[in-house]
């Protein structure tokens, strides 16, 4: 028959155990204590994952334009995890998912200083939790939003925007799903399908026919005013000295026709004093000003050639 325990068997055993189980009892409620600061450390969980839709994120990104008028959506669904029933409200775990869209780049008008602060100043509003697995997110309107090249958007879901999971804790997910971005634009017309001939620079009447795709001519393109101007002074030779397209362009706002939202038509005039010794490449940059996206979308050109 086994022996019955009766506990120490001196007194300075009996203060032994008194002290290790005060030790012990000690340490589960330090443990406890923390409990609420290890279920909100974040960690990452390879299982989970979110997908990234909305119309701020298809057909490549958005436009600058569409940032400064704002209503674009970003659609973050979960796989593998649950929103937190508090998301979406005014509290610390909205703005922690808030401030993780993050740009990537440093604009002094762009995202970090306009859409997460500025007149943008995106907060809980802009949040709705549709479900315990979908968050749509709808981008404010920011009229001092201005870039001067693309502009890359991280979004970092953080672990208090979560429902605690099996572990008691939220995790990070990374993603890059949204770009602002500037449109493309293409150049036909006579002078620019079959070629254009130096002559045929004197004589004028030539036609190059600019289309944008994902952009927009500004409404009072090709009026007389400044941004007609500059348009004008960005379309330039690579040639210089007499009778080079620099020194002799005389465009004027009467040469170019605003045909569409899209499509801008300009119709060289005659320059007399047209006169090149080899070929000279003509180069249209688009000023920002010009654009409803407000960024400029790279450059386009097309050849004249020396002679009749």
């Amino acid at each position: 028959m086994p022996k019955r325990y009766r506990g120490p068997r001196n007194e300075a055993s009996r203060r032994d155990m008194i002290a290790q189980r005060e030790i012990i009892t000690g340490a589960l409620k330090n443990i406890l204590a923390r409990n609420d600061s290890i279920a909100a450390a974040p960690f990452t969980d390879p299982e989970a994952t979110v997908a990234i839709t909305g119309t701020a994120v298809s057909a490549g990104g958005s436009l600058e334009s569409e940032i400064v008028t704002g209503g674009r959506t970003v659609i973050l669904t979960l796989t593998g995890a649950v929103w937190h029933a508090d998301i979406a409200a005014d509290n610390t775990r909205t703005a922690d998912l808030v401030a993780g869209f993050v740009a990537a780049e440093s604009e002094a008008a762009g995202w970090t200083a306009q859409i997460l602060a500025g007149d943008g100043s995106m907060d809980y509003t802009d949040v709705v939790r549709t479900s315990d697995t979908v968050v749509t997110v709808t981008l404010p309107a920011s009229a001092s939003y201005s870039v001067s090249t693309h502009e890359n958007i991280t979004i970092q879901i953080p672990g208090s925007a979560l429902a605690d999971g099996a572990y008691g804790k939220g995790f990070t997910i990374n993603t890059v799903p949204l770009k602002i971005t500037a449109g493309s634009f293409a150049l036909t017309g006579t002078a620019v399908a079959g070629g254009v001939l130096e002559s045929e620079i004197v004589t004028g009447g030539e036609t190059v026919i600019l289309t944008l795709t994902a952009d927009a001519w500004v409404a009072t393109m090709a009026s007389d005013n400044a941004i007609t101007t500059a348009f004008i002074a960005a379309f330039t030779g690579d040639a210089s000295g007499a009778g080079s397209w620099n020194d002799e362009n005389a465009l004027a706002h009467g040469n170019i026709v605003r045909t569409s939202d899209t499509v801008v038509t300009v119709t060289l005039p005659a320059v007399g004093a047209y006169s090149i010794s080899s070929n000279e490449t003509l180069t249209f940059v688009l000023p920002e000003e010009t654009l409803a996206s407000g960024v400029t979308p790279g450059n386009q050109g097309f050849t004249v050639t020396e002679g009749s």
